[in-house]
């Protein structure tokens, strides 16, 4: 049952048609990750994402708080400092 659920989830990750043709490989690992595409990856789609591709709870729920917790400061589009 498990590698029937693995092929259903890696066929929907690569049948997304001429779209993912024209990404690149790291439009396609955001992509991946921003599930409702509104450009922002918040924690709950980072451990969402990790949970499906196999982390167990206690490593997708940590790795979404660091991973979270570091890189939105450096990549959220409000992140300007001089108030511009």
């Amino acid at each position: 049952m498990k590698s029937i659920i693995s092929a259903a989830f890696l066929l929907l990750i690569f049948a997304t048609g001429s779209k993912a043709e024209e990404q690149s490989a790291l439009q396609k690992h955001v992509s991946f990750f921003d599930k409702n595409n509104d450009g922002i990856i918040y924690p709950s789609e980072t451990y969402n994402g990790m949970r499906a591709i196999g982390v167990n709870i206690a490593l997708a729920a940590a790795g979404s708080a660091l991973i979270n917790g570091f890189l939105s400061p450096k990549t959220s589009p409000v992140s300007d400092k001089r108030g511009m």
